[in-house]
């Protein structure tokens, strides 16, 4: 049992050094195969061979799960949840959004908005529609500073945007303000 579990682990540990990330869907035509060896001698083998399935379709999940391209620079409405501390700088606050609904357009997902001269303070859970213009994520590398693309990645938000105009805003009050802070103490608990 010890050698497939290390087998499987290894796999991970190769595909995470590749260069280049392999459509995971090229290594399913070996599955049925590997599948079947798993009551065999070769459960090493198929076990290495799961492990390497495993991080490159999560890998392509999360790749595939970015802004689409034909809704990038393109005005969008939308109706969604403040989920994070807005962090002010000067005359601008940047904020990561929720998106839960997009008229006319299948669109969620967590963006990172920044909203420029806004009246509006925003909390944690203040619900909103606004119209919102998003890009897909993108950086430069520059050398020893940070490489924006990826750390929008590692941070899960499939686009980076700023509110053209805010619709409709639903604050958060104090009673519902006081749940939130008590689910996301109970959520850091466990």
């Amino acid at each position: 049992m010890n050698g497939v579990v290390l087998a499987f682990a290894s796999a991970i540990v190769c595909v995470a050094n590749l260069p280049f990330l392999i459509d995971w869907s090229d290594l399913v035509v070996g599955l049925p195969l590997i599948l079947f060896a798993l009551t065999s001698r070769i459960r090493v083998l198929s076990s290495f061979y799961l492990g390497a399935i495993f991080p490159l379709y999560v890998a392509g999940e999360r790749i595939s799960a970015e802004l689409p391209v034909g809704l990038a620079g393109k005005d969008l409405r939308v109706t969604g949840v403040v989920a994070d501390l807005p962090r002010e700088s000067g005359f601008a606050s940047r904020f990561r959004f929720r998106v839960i609904r997009t008229l006319g357009e299948d669109f969620r997902g967590d963006v990172l908005i920044s909203c420029y001269r806004c009246e509006a303070r925003f909390v944690p859970g203040d619900v909103m529609q606004a119209t919102l213009r998003l890009n897909r994520p993108r950086g430069t590398l520059n050398p020893d500073l940070l490489d924006y693309e990826v750390w929008l990645f590692t941070k899960n938000l499939k686009g980076a945007g700023y509110i053209r105009e805010v619709g409709p805003w639903f604050p958060l009050d104090e009673t519902r303000l006081l749940a939130y802070i008590i689910v996301t103490d109970n959520r850091l608990k466990t």
